[in-house]
């Protein structure tokens, strides 16, 4: 056996305080996986259990075992993660171990050596009287550079129990990896500790290995032109009524960070919100236009013969994208102005059976031209007050999905029943049904792969969205049932 063999044979017991770039696979001869040591899937690895081919793993073990010779080495192979990874490969007598290291972390050690390496060319002293730190039961840390903290001495018990990873005298601890409030505290006064000589932390909590509440300080300390840190344990000063008022001011603090987020959080969307509807409503004046001059050249006689055939379906069929763009832009307004608060129902008594018939008028030839039966149920006696515009737009947009989700030659229905004192509105189809994986999220928003029409219409992903909304602004409820390859039905309920 090699030394390098050897060497890494050690590496592998200590892969636990290495998880985040060591990793290793014991094969046996066949190529199966025996077991591992390390976090498979923070190199992009899915597919790593017991008896599982290695070649399932990465692609470039495909076909690579049994391997002739001592080992192999493989350097800097991509995964599946965009990690980069060096594999050294080595046979002994039952298989083979795969020792696997993240080379994206190799930048990272080479530097942390180098800071080790000005380290040890620098003086590191401790100016304290060691007896009186242990008295004190204190940790001290002298400031190297940046966030970068020299432990001097042995620390105390409860520092490692706390802090594990710091159980190395010799090496540097950066303080963003090691405690948050302690890095937060040293940042804020690092650059006035030499003028304010001393700086005393609030108390903060921490929990040490066997999960209890651990109640620390921290002292900044410039002398002798360097500067120190003193953290005192103060847990056996600390009852538990002190214990929940640390909680209590820990909660007040992070209340007022969430306020402060929430704050920008609404400006943010409130730009979003005034900026899509400015430029929705600005593009719909040009888009119209092209439109309206397609109209015009589709309508000339003179234009028609002089021009072919393969032209004319050219501009019908930019004609059909600036509609459907334009009613995009519509829906992208409404929605944008409903999210905002700009619409307002306003509200007078109508006679629903009226309106749902005109709505359906407007649908006539869509239903002729997929050979759909239209079959209704309306009761012509019921008023309710509505906003006919808005209630409008959420009805047609539930007529236009039922149209555009059933296959020709179905059928779909429309009722408007009373019962009780609930007024209920139903639009089924006898459709292809709602994914169920996107039907807990078809009130959102903007609904990721929408699915296209029977016959290819595309749509927004907004039109339900809006539905909710004006719905929602009225007061009344939307609900649906829908099952795959059968149909789909919503139901407004309008109490009162």
């Amino acid at each position: 056996m090699d030394a390098t063999f050897r060497s890494l044979q050690s590496l592998t017991a200590a892969i636990e305080l290495h998880q985040e770039w060591l990793l290793s696979i014991t094969l046996g001869f066949d190529g199966k996986i025996q077991s591992w040591n390390g976090f498979p899937e923070k190199f992009g690895f899915s597919n790593v259990s017991k008896s599982a081919s290695i070649e399932e793993v990465h692609p470039v073990f495909t076909k690579l075992f049994p391997i002739k010779g001592p080992g192999l080495f493989l350097p800097r192979i991509q995964t599946e993660i965009n990690r980069f990874i060096n594999i050294n490969i080595y046979t002994n007598k039952n298989g083979y171990i795969v020792f696997i290291e993240d080379s994206t972390y190799e930048a990272k050690i080479v530097k942390e050596s180098y800071k080790q390496k000005q380290l040890h060319n620098i003086k590191i002293h401790n100016p304290f009287n060691k007896k009186a730190l242990s008295v004190f039961n204190c940790s001290v840390l002298q400031h190297f550079e940046g966030r970068n903290y020299f432990p001097l001495g042995v620390q105390p018990d409860w520092f490692y129990k706390i802090f594990p990873l710091t159980i190395n005298n010799n090496e540097l601890i950066d303080t963003k990896n090691f405690s948050m409030f302690l890095e937060s505290f040293l940042h804020e006064n690092i650059n006035t500790i030499k003028d304010i000589k001393t700086k005393h932390s609030d108390v903060w909590i921490e929990i040490n290995e066997n999960q209890k509440e651990c109640f620390l300080q921290a002292t900044m300390l410039w002398y002798k032109n360097e500067i120190y840190v003193f953290i005192k344990d103060l847990t056996e000063y600390f009852n538990d009524q002190q214990s929940m008022l640390q909680k209590s001011r820990e909660k007040a603090l992070d209340y007022e960070r969430l306020k402060k987020t929430e704050a920008q959080l609404k400006k943010l969307l409130k730009f979003k919100e005034q900026f899509v509807s400015i430029v929705s409503h600005d593009f719909r004046g040009p888009i119209s236009g092209f439109a309206g001059l397609i109209d015009i050249l589709l309508t000339d006689r003179s234009f028609l013969d002089n021009n072919s055939e393969e032209h004319i379906d050219i501009l019908s069929l930019i004609h059909n994208d600036l509609d459907r763009l334009d009613d995009y832009i519509q829906k992208l307004y409404n929605w944008s102005n409903l999210s905002n608060s700009n619409f307002k129902p306003v509200k007078i008594t109508l006679n629903l059976s009226e309106l749902i018939a005109r709505n359906l008028k407007q649908f006539a030839k869509r239903l002729g031209d997929k050979k759909l039966e239209l079959i209704t149920n309306l009761d012509k006696n019921i008023f309710f007050p509505i906003d006919d515009s808005l209630f409008t737009q959420a009805l047609n947009n539930l007529i236009d999905n039922a149209i555009k989700f059933t296959p020709e030659n179905n059928s779909i229905s429309v009722s408007l029943l009373k019962e009780g004192n609930k007024t209920l509105i139903r639009i089924a189809d006898s459709g292809i049904g709602i994914i169920d994986a996107i039907q807990s999220k078809i009130f959102n928003e903007y609904v990721e792969g929408h699915t296209l029409g029977t016959i290819g219409e595309q749509g927004s992903g907004l039109g339900l969205s809006i539905v909710k909304m004006i719905i929602d602004a009225h007061g009344f409820d939307i609900n649906f049932t829908s099952v795959r390859n059968e149909g789909t039905e919503f139901v407004i309920v309008m109490e009162g």
